[in-house]
């Protein structure tokens, strides 16, 4: 077997870095105030421009608005406050509220993430802890049913979002 020189170690090596994939940086809270988490690897994506509306445009729900908006102000301003589950037919405004309220209620973080990425909740409640900041954790297109899977799903998160403290 011809012996390898140091020229050659170094030109392997240098080809190895290059096809290794980059360190992933774990995930920071610090770039805008709405993210949208994905994972493979986990990272979590700014929004630097929420489409929201305002909240007086929101109609006939001024009562859940005006408990939601107080809500996430006690939340924000680091007092207990109550996790919030809307629930309603497509197009009746859910959405809508959550990024209103986001939009009116200072220091509070918006977070969208993806039904099939709950598993990963545990990891992503660890980001908020470390951050120090107050998250709304927003989950879309949930099945008005709760099915058996659905739930097993969710049981795993609620320790760890228990643990937390820091998301609504």
């Amino acid at each position: 077997m011809p012996e390898i020189d140091d020229k050659t170690l170094l030109r392997i090596a240098s080809a190895l870095e290059r096809l290794a994939p980059e360190h992933a940086s774990k995930p920071t809270l610090d770039d805008a105030s709405a993210f949208v988490w994905h994972i493979d690897p986990d990272r979590l994506i700014p929004v630097n421009h929420v489409n929201h509306v305002k909240l007086d445009l929101l109609k006939g729900i001024d009562h859940v608005r005006d408990i939601l908006v107080k809500n996430t102000e006690q939340f924000a301003g680091g007092f207990s406050a109550n996790n919030a589950l809307l629930w309603g037919a497509r197009g009746m405004g859910k959405s809508s509220l959550v990024k209103a309220v986001h939009a009116n209620v200072k220091d509070i973080t918006l977070i969208e993430i993806h039904r099939e990425d709950i598993p990963s909740l545990p990891r992503l409640l660890e980001v908020i802890r470390n951050s120090g900041r107050r998250c709304i954790l927003f989950v879309m297109t949930y099945p008005l049913i709760m099915t058996t899977e659905l739930i097993n799903r969710l049981k795993p998160c609620s320790k760890a979002a228990l643990k937390a403290g820091q998301t609504m």
